[in-house]
């Protein structure tokens, strides 16, 4: 995804209105006003963690109503968050 200040604000553009490719920066993030949340580590191990518990159910689903949530995946993750 891209930065933006408001919701009417599209994409990075050059002054002619083409859209400018990411760049990678030199510590791994993304420049050109991009985010890209995918390289963020706490996204990227969620990947890891949906690999790792495939083919299991949720379960134990707990809710303390007020943003906070947890909940198993069969005997091979169990997960905990703070909304």
């Amino acid at each position: 995804s891209f930065a933006f200040d408001n919701n009417d604000q599209g994409p990075p553009q050059d002054g002619a209105g083409n859209l400018i490719s990411p760049s990678i920066n030199d510590d791994g993030t993304c420049g050109n006003g991009y985010v890209c949340e995918h390289r963020w580590r706490q996204i990227f191990n969620m990947v890891g963690f949906r690999n790792a518990v495939q083919g299991t159910g949720i379960e134990n689903w707990w809710s303390d109503g007020n943003q906070q949530i947890a909940f198993g995946r069969g005997n091979k993750g169990f997960v905990a968050f703070t909304i």
